[in-house]
């Protein structure tokens, strides 16, 4: 629902720009955790911020809940394909 309401809105572009920033923003946090010993919600926030600066870039402003959700759906392909589903 929250993919189809983007899409109407800010056109297919900025969905994929999303989708990928938070991909990218998992990835990379995942990756400073443990160096910068954050954990659950922290790593939440630390990746919910690289996603907020890059899509600035792209003039793409979106809600703490959509960023959410695009996080969580970055999170949830990141452990399946971790898990070889």
């Amino acid at each position: 629902a929250l993919k189809k309401y983007l899409i109407a809105k800010g056109g297919q572009k900025a969905v994929e720009i999303t989708e990928i920033l938070a991909k990218n923003a998992v990835s990379a946090t995942e990756q400073v955790a443990q160096k910068l010993d954050i954990h659950g919600e922290q790593k939440l926030a630390h990746a919910k911020d690289i996603v907020k600066k890059g899509l600035e870039q792209y003039n793409i402003y979106l809600t703490n809940s959509q960023i959410d959700n695009f996080l969580e759906a970055a999170v949830k392909q990141a452990n399946e394909a971790w898990r070889g589903n």
